[in-house]
């Protein structure tokens, strides 16, 4: 299982570090890293269009002379700010370039940018915005344009022609269409980018090698973009992003090797990859079912494929966030994460919840979600158990599934997607486990070959071949590696801290499960590595006295007798059958202060307590569902006309009975809010789901320091206006449904909200006088939120809540 040692970029022979700097000028988000190889000529009016139209401070830029013998140094020399200036005593070619920039990089972000590219007003901000709001997104490439205005790069497809001596090769889509040419400004999947001006996580660039050198100046990107695609990372062509490219207009080198270039490509991905575009001896387009390219419709929506897709597992694109708990035993964790990252292809995010180790454990960790952007970190100060510091990661996934994996094991390729195929085929099953060298019950297999870890792969491999697909049922799965559908948590909560540090727990979770009617499977082609014990070890706990110990509690809890022994076991289905029990809330992390919402991992640890990872402003997420007879809400259209007729339905849960009641006058709004406990205001232009409507009711009830709750809208201002959204109204369902998956219970700050669908929480509004009824309606509740916010009251956005709002007519501002 050794590695390769990774190359010091900035240390080949005859490169030096000619320029850096110390302290940034702002608060560089992006290290733009730009090759060059004389054509001075081009370099200054690209530099001065960056400078010109680029937010100050927001950028670094990283030049890296390949031997230039102009008056390149020159101009080098006279820039002022952030720059850095690598030089090479000769020309070592884009990719090597790139590899050294990206390694002289600053910040989380680097943007690979030719020299021969002019920028325009407003190129960059879109870019990172794709970033920031999807996780599943590693790189963005920009839609370029000739200096005639027509198209250069609107994305990349791969193409295979029969009887050619390379038989596939990339071309650009929509070439030298005009700029407004409307397929080439709608967002797009693609498996590749151009490198003219390519964005991408720098622990992602990292993580699958960087450039190969092989390539000189040509393919170099697309085989880049192939390993971050096969590495389960979307990649984004976003048309909003636009700059000028004067294409190829490095020199006469660009095309020494075009041969060789296509060569290596071919024998690297053809077959590995599915095309997008085939065609026949003639140049005849023929069926090329493995097509990749399709419509990007932001975050929260997964878009139908443009043609089949090579698996079911693509087409679904769905996130599983891996919860790996740590408690010191930093060598067992550096194995656990390090076979994630290599055999992990499926979208994941790596959510560690460290139960205040002592080790090492959290600087490592640190470090390593600087590196790798799906790697976030929730540090404890104290020790949860293994219960509770589980329950702190589920409040905090953003995944669809998630899979609880202890530190002290070694996934294997494929494993993820062998766990996650299960949920697939099986809707009726909510929790899936592999088969392991270490566990109790049918999920341990007698024997492993393998006496070492050198060995395991090997096994592993020939395992998953001889038993692809096998799934058998099963009652109860160990907590060793234990996935489950988002649902299953919204049914039944959390495990139950009554066990303490751990036993029986996992049991516990099953038999819940299955009272909810979910049903269990073993993956039988997914092997992991299970060492066992090392947290037990660590803390010197006697393994036996803590199962007879949580056996006692588990008895209790289950209605057992109190003579039964632990090594009897029990009658899982008797138990089954039992009293229902009760839901388990979710507890957050501890820390006084959670990062801000939005972000993709918290950036610096609290000053106690904790460090959670993207949960909200200053709340934990809601638990679940609230059953409507527990919330007393009023709701009502807000100014003069009707609700839609799909609401009518949406609040009989709530007790409403036909239409919703018109609230077009401030003294009708004060008086629900004296009579109820929450107030929920919707335009009649408003479109609004089951899912939006349930989540806003959880958040709020959920977060007793919100008084304003509004939800993520079509329109509007930001932070409440979301750019992504259905391209036709039948897809609102699934698109509401799949935003509240992956960001159930999370909200964000915000100091306005809009007025066509406002929550508000009465004993709040109660606390600052509410509202002024001699006030028109809409300043009356502008004016409330004001005072609700100088309060000291909590004013937010619910993440996973959307709405569709097509104001056609405003509400009026109907009198007192």
């Amino acid at each position: 299982m050794a590695t390769e040692p990774e190359t010091d970029w900035l240390a080949l022979p005859g490169t030096h570090v000619a320029r850096t700097y110390d302290v940034p000028e702002g608060n560089p988000r992006v290290s733009i890293v730009m090759p060059l190889f004389n054509r001075a000529e081009l370099t200054v009016p690209c530099v001065e269009s960056l400078v010109k139209n680029t937010p100050e401070g927001l950028f670094e830029i990283i030049f890296v002379d390949n031997g230039s013998t102009d008056s390149t140094s020159e101009f080098l020399a006279c820039l002022e700010g952030n720059v850095k200036v690598i030089v090479n005593e000769e020309n070592r070619g884009f990719s090597t370039a790139c590899n050294q920039g990206a390694a002289a990089a600053s910040t989380d972000l680097v943007l690979f940018l030719n020299n021969d590219i002019e920028a325009q007003p407003g190129w960059l901000e879109p870019m990172l915005r794709v970033l920031d709001e999807d996780p599943l997104v590693a790189a963005v490439g920009s839609r370029l344009l000739f200096p005639d205005g027509t198209i250069q790069h609107a994305g990349v497809v791969l193409v295979e022609t029969e009887g050619k001596p390379s038989p596939m090769y990339a071309i650009h889509v929509h070439y030298k269409a005009a700029a407004d040419f409307g397929p080439a400004n709608e967002p797009y999947e693609y498996q590749v980018l151009t490198g003219a001006c390519l964005l991408m996580h720098r622990g992602v660039f990292r993580s699958v090698g960087g450039f190969d050198t092989g390539y000189w100046n040509g393919y170099e990107d697309v085989d880049l973009c192939l390993k971050v695609g096969e590495a389960g990372w979307k990649l984004v062509y976003e048309p909003r992003s636009c700059l000028v490219h004067h294409e190829s207009q490095s020199g006469p080198e660009r095309f020494s090797k075009v041969s060789e270039n296509e060569e290596r490509l071919c024998s690297r991905w053809f077959g590995r990859v599915p095309v997008d575009v085939r065609l026949d001896a003639a140049n005849r387009q023929i069926d090329a079912p493995g097509k990749r390219a399709r419509p990007y419709l932001g975050a929260s929506w997964d878009a139908p494929a443009a043609t089949q897709v090579s698996a079911p597992a693509d087409a679904a694109r769905t996130l599983t966030t891996i919860l790996v708990l740590t408690r010191n035993q930093l060598e067992h964790t550096k194995l656990c994460l390090d076979s994630i990252r290599r055999h992990t292809s499926a979208p994941h995010e790596v959510l560690v919840v460290d139960n205040g180790s002592t080790d090492g454990t959290v600087e490592w960790l640190r470090e390593r979600a600087r590196e790798d952007p799906r790697v976030r970190v929730i540090e404890e100060s104290v020790n949860h158990g293994f219960a509770g510091g589980n329950n702190i990661g589920l409040a905090h996934a953003r995944g669809d599934q998630i899979v609880l994996l202890n530190n002290d094991t070694v996934v294997t390729r494929g494993w993820l997607r062998g766990l996650t195929d299960v949920f697939a085929a099986h809707p009726d099953v909510g929790l899936v486990g592999p088969v392991t060298n270490y566990a109790s019950g049918p999920q341990m297999l007698p024997s492993v070959p393998y006496d070492s870890l050198e060995g395991l792969d090997t096994f592993a491999d020939a395992w998953a071949m001889d038993h692809a697909g096998e799934v058998v049922e099963a009652t109860r799965l160990v907590g060793f590696c234990l996935a489950a559908r988002r649902e299953v948590v919204a049914d039944i909560g959390g495990l139950d801290v009554a066990f303490g540090a751990g036993n029986c727990e996992d049991d516990d979770w099953c038999l819940r499960a299955a009272q909810a009617g979910w049903k269990a499977r073993i993956a039988r082609g997914v092997f992991i590595h299970h060492t066992g014990g090392r947290t037990f070890k660590g803390e010197r706990v006697d393994y036996g006295n803590s199962l007879e110990t949580n056996f006692e509690v588990f008895k209790s809890k289950w209605g057992m007798a109190p003579d039964a022994k632990v090594e009897e076991g029990y009658r899982f289905h008797d138990l089954v059958r039992g009293p229902r029990q009760p839901f388990i809330p979710l507890k957050g992390s501890s820390a006084s202060a959670p990062a801000a919402a939005g972000s993709a991992t918290a950036s610096a640890p609290a000053a106690t307590g904790s460090r959670p990872a993207d949960s909200g402003s200053g709340s934990e997420p809601a638990p679940g569902p609230v059953p409507a007879g527990k919330v007393r809400l009023q709701a009502g259209v807000l100014g003069e006309g009707v609700a839609r007729p799909e609401l009518t339905g949406l609040f009989r849960r709530y007790g409403h009975q036909g239409p919703l009641p018109v609230a077009d006058r401030t003294s009708i709004v004060a008086d629900w809010l004296e009579d109820s406990q929450f107030v929920l205001l919707v335009a009649p232009d408003v479109s609004m789901t089951d899912d939006a409507l349930e989540e806003m009711v959880t958040v709020m009830h959920g977060t007793p320091t919100l008084a304003a709750l509004g939800p993520l809208s079509s329109s509007g201002e930001k932070p409440q206006r979301l750019s992504s959204r259905p391209r036709v109204a039948a897809e609102a369902p699934a698109f509401a449904r799949k935003r509240r998956r992956r960001h159930r219970g999370k909200w964000g700050a915000s100091e306005t909200l809009g007025l066509h669908c406002l929550l508000l929480r009465s004993s709040a509004a109660a606390e600052v006088g509410g509202l002024v009824r001699d006030l028109p309606l809409e300043t009356a509740l502008e004016d409330l939120l004001g005072r609700l916010q100088d309060d000291g009251h909590a004013v937010g956005v619910a993440r996973g809540a959307w709405v569709d709002h097509s104001p056609e007519t405003r509400p009026a501002p109907a009198g007192s």
